[in-house]
């Protein structure tokens, strides 16, 4: 969903008329069919159903007239301005659309066709589009030439227009999107109303674009209960909104963010925002409107309307989405690919960990250092446990009590009891979970007389030990660090011997503050809650916000059936969705790669959206287990699969896209098995624009039997740092994986 895309509408029209379809245009004068129509090729199809058939229909009119249809008439029309590449393809694919709405409109009876009203309502949009990039720009704002305008005319005066420059493939997707589902509406209900765009018709055909949301109203003031209708346009990070009830005129605001909400005022001609609902007109006021999220996914609201500088009335209301919509994401500020993971983790939030009010937030911070290898992570661990005031929480798939790891971990928490307190002060919480084998308890009886042996005063500390029990799959193989509930730290280290000085495997952990902390808490009380049967008690919230970046949990429940290969949970569908719907760049760092989802996943990445795809992989790392039944293989033999699948089936340029490489030494020699230095990182990046960080490996344990955790974040400056701190310098001297049959097809 792009919440830009009404504003930039108009820009990318502009971008769409070429100068000889302007030239075309203006010799015609005010009437020129477009009646050349190409069709859409075998991806376009795919991606455009609907669109196709809109065209089709337009293309069997006009070659039943006789009239040219075909690519060659086109091209020699409009020269080499309509391309299939890229985002080329898709303003091709809108101007195609444009084209088919003229020809179906010239075709039907004039009191029939609801054509022209669908497209004078696409110029009015255009036209408050446009008024609205002058204001932001203090410029004067362009006009259309004619309201009635036809393609050739409409191509001339949108030429005239001074050019915005337009390159992503996200705008231009928006716009066919918008043209047409008001192609659609028109065809199945006829022509909307005439009138502003708060007009239900319009309101919801803008929704069931994805462009706008129609939202229900529902409130009290002085005056009594009332209703309202309410559309919601995203304007980086502003919120349009417009209110209206039965046979009222409507009432228009712009919101700006404030905090973890949304204010603004305007003039209205009324006493009451009920008598505005009702019709009621008696002299202006100004109305202010203050509209907070709620976990739910509703918005409280709160208003007062105020006349000569008094106060006349005031009201507070609930406010719920009438359409279905990606909405909250994108109210909230998301990314285009934020609100398609937020939009396919929501059906299946309950499968995860985390309550549903806690799996997206946007009051958070991430701090834009990776911390990469033990000594590092664990130092930070240290860090942020003296630091804390009230709690720590720490889970942990492998502790070794002999690791300097677990040395810097129990004397940070000793150091907690050691520091000046109230007397009445409570004691710090501390509970630390670890995996733990049925058959196997040794580490959690040395962790708890480690422990022991620190003699902590409990009036001090009061730490306790539990141990998370499975039998043959379920682990827990989450490990995540809250201090307070505001600080979280997440990634894929253990407390190992490994990741002492020296040579330590390649691992990494992240830092984020803020509402994200809430939910990674709230994870752990679950666990601790199966663990041990003991409810933490809650954390008071001191109702500040870190920061403004939006963060998701991906998470999932362990799962002991062997037989399961389900990834219906956020943690699978954030991934999943990252990498189908990734436009341009997949990168990702892990040890194991075997899923069969993910690969699935990946190929159509490549195959169908032509994503460039870069992996670092472990050369035989963990290869016995990984190659046992059911667990899908080692890293070489699935990449070799990956390689041959997409040369098969888009030949070696698609099998170039995707460059797997080996996690290699300093030198580029690839570090194999499980030795010094080896590397067991859990990294992914998206567009970047996007990453998710945390504990799962891209095999089958993490992806359908594991307990995990993983945070997405939604930020180009932090996914920018973590990516030159992780993963280019991991790929830049990583050696290549590619099957020989590339190179050669490659000539390399």
């Amino acid at each position: 969903m792009n919440r830009r895309a009404l504003l930039l509408t108009g820009s990318i029209l502009v971008a769409l008329a070429p100068a000889t379809l302007a030239q075309e245009g203006a010799a015609a004068g005010r009437f020129m069919p477009l009646t050349d129509l190409r069709g859409l090729e075998a991806s376009g199809r795919t991606r455009w159903p609907e669109l196709a058939r809109l065209i089709d229909d337009a293309h069997a009119l006009t070659a039943a007239r006789g009239e040219p249809t075909g690519a060659a008439a086109l091209r020699r029309r409009h020269g080499a301005s309509l391309t299939r590449r890229g985002a080329d393809r898709d303003r091709a694919a809108l101007a195609e659309a444009w084209a088919a709405l003229e020809v179906l409109e010239r075709a039907a009876p004039a009191d029939a066709s609801p054509h022209a009203a669908v497209r004078r309502q696409v110029v009015a949009v255009i036209e408050a589009g446009l008024a609205r990039a002058a204001a932001r720009e203090g410029v004067r704002a362009p006009r259309l030439v004619d309201p009635d305008v036809s393609g050739g005319a409409l191509a001339g005066s949108l030429a005239a227009l001074p050019r915005v420059p337009v390159t992503t493939q996200a705008l231009a997707e928006a716009a066919a999107h918008l043209l047409l589902a008001l192609a659609q509406d028109a065809r199945a209900h006829g022509a909307p109303p005439p009138g502003p765009l708060g007009d239900a018709a319009l309101a919801a055909t803008l929704a069931r674009a994805g462009r706008a949301e129609v939202w229900r109203a529902e409130g009290r003031s002085a005056r009594g209960p009332y209703a309202a209708e309410v559309l919601i346009e995203h304007d980086h990070g502003r919120l349009h909104v417009e209110r209206r009830g039965p046979g009222a005129p409507a009432v228009r605001l712009v919101l700006e963010r404030q905090g973890g909400a949304w204010e603004g005022s305007a003039e209205v001609a009324t006493t009451s925002l009920a008598g505005a609902l009702a019709g009621a007109d008696t002299g202006p006021a100004r109305l202010g409107l203050r509209l907070t999220p709620r976990a739910d996914g509703a918005l409280d609201g709160a208003w007062t309307l105020e006349r000569a500088g008094a106060q006349v009335d005031a009201g507070e209301e609930v406010l719920r989405r009438e359409t279905p919509s990606t909405g909250v994401a994108a109210l909230l500020g998301a990314s285009d690919l934020m609100t398609e993971i937020v939009a396919a983790v929501r059906p299946v939030a309950a499968r995860g960990t985390v309550p549903a009010g806690l799996v997206l937030t946007t009051g958070n911070a991430a701090d834009p250092r990776a911390l990469v290898t033990g000594p590092e992570i664990f130092g930070e661990y240290a860090r942020a446990i003296a630091a804390a005031e009230r709690e720590v929480l720490l889970q942990t798939f492998v502790w070794e009590t002999e690791s300097q790891a677990s040395a810097r971990v129990l004397a940070a928490i000793a150091a907690l009891a050691a520091r000046p307190a109230a007397e009445d002060a409570p004691p710090v919480r501390v509970r630390l979970l670890l995996n733990a084998h049925r058959l196997a308890g040794g580490s959690f009886e040395r962790l708890r007389a480690a422990v022991a042996a620190l003699g902590l005063d409990p009036r001090r500390v009061d730490v306790q030990v539990g141990r998370y029990r499975h039998t043959l799959l379920g682990a827990l193989h989450t490990k995540s660090l809250v201090v307070d509930g505001r600080v979280a730290l997440v990634g894929g280290a253990n407390l190992e011997v490994v990741h002492d000085a020296g040579t330590p495997w390649f691992d990494t952990a992240y830092r984020v503050e803020g509402e994200v902390a809430q939910g990674v808490r709230a994870d752990f009380v679950e666990a601790w809650r199966r663990a041990t049967g003991e409810d933490l008690p809650a954390l008071p919230r001191d109702g500040g916000r870190a920061g403004e970046v939006p963060m998701l949990l991906a998470t999932r429940h362990a799962d002991g059936n062997p037989f399961t290969n389900s990834t219906r949970d956020p943690q699978g569908a954030a991934f999943l969705t990252a990498i189908t719907r990734a436009r341009r760049l997949v990168r990702l760092h892990s040890p194991n790669l075997n899923d069969d989802a993910v690969k699935r996943a990946l190929l159509a990445a490549v195959l169908e959206r032509g994503v460039k795809v870069e992996l670092v992989l472990s050369l035989g790392f963990n290869e016995r287990t990984e190659s046992l039944p059911g667990q899908g293989g080692g890293n070489l033999k699935n990449v070799t699969a990956l390689h041959r699948a997409l040369e098969a089936r888009g030949g070696p340029a698609a099998a170039a896209l995707l460059d797997a490489r080996w996690f290699a030494d300093a030198s580029g020699t690839p570090i194999v098995g499980n030795g010094p230095g080896a590397a067991h990182a859990k990294y992914a990046s998206f567009d970047g624009h996007v990453a998710i960080v945390g504990s799962t490996n891209l095999d089958t344990q993490s992806l359908n039997h594991s307990r995990e955790v993983n945070v997405v974040v939604d930020d180009v400056a932090t996914t920018a740092a973590w990516d030159a701190a992780v993963f280019e310098p991991s790929f830049a001297r990583a050696a290549p994986a590619r099957a020989p049959a590339v190179d050669v097809a490659l000539g390399e």
